[in-house]
């Protein structure tokens, strides 16, 4: 028994909180290689093929990374329609 329950006083109940460290966040400005990639909360095909190609690319080389990677992972992507990728979909990227 605590001395606070002793005398008769009232404990305000102890809440704990735990905060977890995210693990570093992707930017929009992040190079992505390797053989796939997981699905981010605000991620599109375009986004995706112009962070695989890099700064340099030109529009006309993302639309054809865009083209290359649905046709790659048509049948992963959910909705049917390359314009709406859920959230942790483990996508296949180029070589």
């Amino acid at each position: 028994m605590t001395p606070a329950q002793r005398s008769g006083a009232t404990a305000r109940p102890t809440t704990r909180v735990a905060f977890a460290i995210p693990a570093r966040r992707t930017t929009s400005l992040d190079r992505i290689g390797g053989r796939s990639y997981r699905v981010h909360t605000g991620d599109s095909l375009w986004a995706i093929a112009r962070r695989t190609l890099g700064p340099r690319a030109s529009a006309a080389d993302i639309a054809r990374t865009v083209h290359v990677l649905w046709r790659l992972n048509a049948n992963r992507i959910a909705s049917g329609t390359p314009d709406l990728i859920a959230v942790g979909t483990e996508l296949r990227l180029p070589n």
